[in-house]
């Protein structure tokens, strides 16, 4: 085991190393996110007007999708305790990008649809409690008294990916349309991804591993 490098010449390299860790977790926020309100957005429209839907059906799929999102909270935050923040980061990413493909295969078809938006709830919405989890981490490893700020930074970050899936949402759907909605989707995933893999795993901060042993 390491020891706990608490010298003032090694506390420099660890705090650079942990504050990348943390810009990335927060850089991953909006686009890990954002993704989902692209879509998310304009559901009831798609559903109405792309897929055809009903009110009755209509109502059905905003349940199922609801219910989705509920598991995904319970599941992300069950798997990161599991095998750990990027590797369950990862997972996700890859399961809400295939998502986004089959929402975007299946948005003419009424059944397929909504066993889709059950797919997507549940990754979708797995992304919170893996991406608090990896804030946490780093702020305790950093700077313990600043866990409070840490978290509200989080939410800043998940609050922008919101806004802006949103409103890049409504410049598709202005521009090439309702169905085109799925693959700027795609795209804000597969930059989190990219996140990820490059930054995010190779700059886990040692001091969260340490600490967690």
């Amino acid at each position: 085991m390491e020891p706990n490098l608490q010298g003032h010449g090694h506390l420099k390299p660890n705090f650079t190393g942990d504050l990348c860790a943390s810009s990335s977790t927060t850089l991953r926020c909006p686009a890990a996110f954002g993704g989902t309100f692209v879509i998310f957005t304009f559901l009831v429209p798609i559903l109405t007007e792309v897929t055809g839907v009903g009110n009755g059906t209509l109502s059905i799929a905003l349940v199922i999708f609801g219910g989705a999102t509920v598991v995904g909270n319970f599941a992300g935050g069950e798997l990161t305790d599991k095998i750990g923040t990027s590797r369950t980061m990862v997972t996700t990413l890859i399961g809400l990008i295939a998502s986004f493909v089959l929402v975007a295969l299946a948005m003419r078809v009424e059944v397929a649809i909504l066993v889709v938006l059950a797919i997507w709830g549940i990754f979708g919405f797995a992304i919170p409690p893996i991406m608090q989890d990896g804030v946490v981490k780093v702020a305790r490893a950093v700077a313990p008294d600043a866990v409070a700020t840490a978290y509200g930074m989080n939410v800043s970050a998940f609050n922008l990916g919101i806004s802006g899936g949103s409103f890049i949402g409504g410049r598709v759907v202005e521009g090439p349309g309702l169905t085109a909605t799925p693959y700027a989707a795609i795209a804000f995933a597969v930059v989190a991804l990219g996140i990820t893999i490059l930054i995010g795993e190779s700059q886990t901060p040692r001091a969260c591993e340490s600490g967690a042993s």
